[in-house]
């Protein structure tokens, strides 16, 4: 399996990450919302400059390796075990969540301390739909065909898309907001606290699911390749270095027009708003392809979800040939210590036998000689022992 998707990832083309200008937000007045959407979800390696040198052997082990496993506390009121592993350095690495966040740097190590990290951080939260989870995002229950990344506050239309270009390539993130990026976008809105292997490893998961695909997120895994050793370090090429979020990017989005040699503020922006209050009218009816559009979507959710129990089912079995086989080589260790002392018995057993035969043998000799002793002694001196006729004892 790991050689299967090894293979499968080394197909794969590398792309820069993005990076955010923060000159030309501060100008219109987006700084300080999109900083403020960052830090609250503890992400601020998207603020930090990226590492400039990549270990691209290691990268691809790593995405062919990685998984996510999590234990439930036998202890009530304990959190549950959360670990991940990957092969990287010649070796499968296993270490908990916080661990490998921290390395990552997703999550610094002063914040898992505090105890708001480790109420607030959390996976999606089942309780809240998609449509309640954009209706914290827009002010407004929105139909299928309105979610999209142009339909956000321009804030978090920048965050979209630099978490549409941090992990893989989405060659257009003012497209549909997928699954996991709502969910960051959400807690952004919130200021609460995400938990990244969510988003990171359901990123990196897909890598096995997609014919095609590019690699953005190589430096992020530069900090963990110098970790364990890895050879190979590479300088980013010119092509390859990461690029920022700037007045053309977000003239490509629809954010800014171009006039002349300034830019200036898209109108669509204000357009937006009164979108959402049309939407917001509960009597406006729901045409007919809307409903199918609606049922369709939550048919492929019924599919992911069973789909994902059949997924979950299979690592259940797997987990439990492991440990039958784990069993049997411990059984059979214990079979071969059993055979090693009963081998060490029998040597014994034999060693006294030997060592009786031999005693037996000695005192015989012993009584012989005995025996011819008092034989000499009579012939010598007649009148030695008791009786001239007497004979040894045999």
């Amino acid at each position: 399996m790991h050689q299967a998707r090894l293979e499968h990832v080394r197909g794969y083309t590398w792309h820069p990450m993005l990076r955010l200008k923060f000159g030309i937000l501060a100008e219109f007045g987006w700084e300080d919302d999109v900083r403020a959407n960052i830090d609250s979800i503890g992400w601020r390696f998207l603020l930090q400059s990226p590492p400039t040198h990549v270990y691209p052997q290691a990268v691809i082990e790593f995405l062919a390796s990685i998984s996510y496993s999590e234990t439930p506390s036998m202890v009530l009121g304990l959190p549950s075990t959360k670990m991940v592993t990957y092969f990287m350095g010649g070796m499968y690495r296993t270490t908990t969540l916080d661990e490998f966040n921290m390395s990552i740097g997703f999550v610094q190590p002063e914040d898992v301390l505090t105890r708001d990290y480790q109420e607030a951080i959390c996976a999606r939260p089942t309780t809240l739909t998609v449509g309640e989870m954009w209706e914290e995002l827009i002010g407004a229950h929105t139909l299928p065909t309105l979610l999209k990344g142009s339909a956000l506050p321009p804030a978090l239309r920048i965050c979209h898309k630099l978490l549409a270009g941090t992990i893989h390539e989405r060659k257009e993130s003012q497209g549909k907001v997928t699954l996991p990026n709502l969910f960051v976008l959400y807690c952004m809105s919130q200021r609460c606290r995400c938990n990244p292997n969510y988003f990171f490893l359901k990123a990196l998961k897909d890598f096995g699911s997609r014919l095609v695909g590019a690699i953005l997120m190589a430096p992020l895994i530069t900090p963990l390749a110098e970790k364990w050793g890895c050879s190979g370090r590479e300088e980013l090429t010119s092509s390859l270095r990461p690029e920022t979020i700037n007045g053309s990017v977000l003239v490509s989005m629809g954010m800014l027009l171009r006039q002349g040699s300034r830019l200036i503020l898209h109108p669509s922006l204000d357009i937006t708003l009164d979108l959402r209050d049309i939407v917001a009218m509960q009597d406006l009816p729901t045409p007919p392809e809307f409903q199918q559009q609606q049922q369709q979507q939550q048919q492929q959710q019924q599919y992911t979800e069973d789909f994902a129990g059949i997924n979950r089912n299979i690592y259940d079995l797997r987990q439990q040939f492991n440990q039958m086989s784990l069993r049997q080589e411990q059984m059979s260790l214990r079979q071969d210590v059993f055979d090693t002392r009963l081998e060490t018995f029998g040597q014994y057993q034999e060693g006294i036998r030997q060592d009786l035969a031999t005693f037996r043998q000695e005192y015989l000799n012993e009584i012989q000689d005995q025996a011819e002793f008092r034989r000499h002694m009579y012939r010598k001196f007649p009148s030695y022992g008791s009786s001239p006729d007497s004979s040894p004892p045999s």
